[in-house]
């Protein structure tokens, strides 16, 4: 399977169950859970960050902090963030 078609698939997938993440939210999580910036974080260019916040959040980067987060749902990673005591 190349590149494209498995962002399209991810994409698909994440439509099909209704997860909703954008890059605001990305952004917070990244600056909370490791004191990074996006540009930091993916390694990229202030120019580059300021396309995807006016245009769209490209599917590959999606996948990648899919990748490294192992998950997409906004509240697993509220609470990663914010882990309650037992």
């Amino acid at each position: 399977m190349n590149k494209k078609h498995s962002c399209k698939r991810l994409l698909s997938e994440i439509g099909r169950i209704g997860i909703m993440i954008d890059i605001q939210f990305i952004e917070f999580y990244i600056k909370k859970k490791y004191n990074q910036s996006m540009v930091e974080y993916f390694d990229v260019s202030k120019p580059v960050l300021s396309v995807w916040r006016h245009k769209s959040f490209p599917g590959g980067r999606l996948k990648e902090f899919l990748e490294r987060e192992g998950n997409l749902d906004p509240h697993i990673l509220f609470d990663r963030i914010y882990q309650r005591g037992n």
